[in-house]
């Protein structure tokens, strides 16, 4: 399938395109400014 606002489909895309539209990188990239913001 080819995501919105994408022109490659999912298989075709890189790391980098696919960590930009994954709920696993989206949850690791919050948790990772909630951990830094308890300093």
């Amino acid at each position: 399938f080819i995501p919105e606002g994408f022109l490659s489909s999912f298989a075709q895309m890189d790391l980098t395109q696919k960590n930009q539209i994954s709920h696993r990188s989206v949850a690791f990239s919050k948790m990772i400014d909630f951990l830094r913001s308890q300093k």
